[in-house]
């Protein structure tokens, strides 16, 4: 072969292979891509289903959270004709406005002291104790406050 027949043929076929193996990689390169965005469109389908998941399991927390917090709420409530505890006693002493101590539950000198004092400003007998008419005060004065 003459040097300018391989010098023909190299400028003729080198592109040819080279284009052709272009095509086909830029071929594979879409289908590649196309199957990349059906992926990434599926995901972001998926991730709006679990939003929309999220949000109704929220609600579903914040309900029962609540109705949790009411029967909570309504079970601490004691009517006056119940027998309140030294921490319910505690609770509603600091309610109304007389300090306690420390709300440890214990019927301690502080906690008396400050029953006898609720009990001078509201015209009962100041002997420190929690009988039904003090409780019964006890109550209406932190429903007041």
């Amino acid at each position: 072969m003459k040097r300018g027949s391989v010098i023909l043929m190299l400028l003729v076929f080198v592109p040819l292979v080279v284009l052709g193996g272009c095509a086909t990689m830029n071929k594979k390169s879409d289908t590649d891509l196309q199957t990349l965005k059906a992926q990434v469109t599926d995901l972001e389908v998926r991730v709006q289903q679990k939003d929309t998941e999220i949000v109704g399991l929220r609600q579903a927390l914040s309900k029962t959270t609540e109705e949790k917090y009411n029967q909570v709420k309504e079970s601490s409530q004691l009517s006056a004709t119940q027998v309140p505890t030294p921490l319910q006693i505690q609770q509603a002493l600091k309610a109304a406005g007389y300090d306690p101590g420390d709300m440890d539950g214990k019927m301690g000198s502080k906690t008396r002291k400050a029953v006898r004092a609720f009990q001078k400003a509201n015209g009962l007998n100041p002997d420190g104790k929690v009988g039904p008419k003090t409780w019964n005060a006890l109550l209406q004065s932190g429903a007041a406050k």
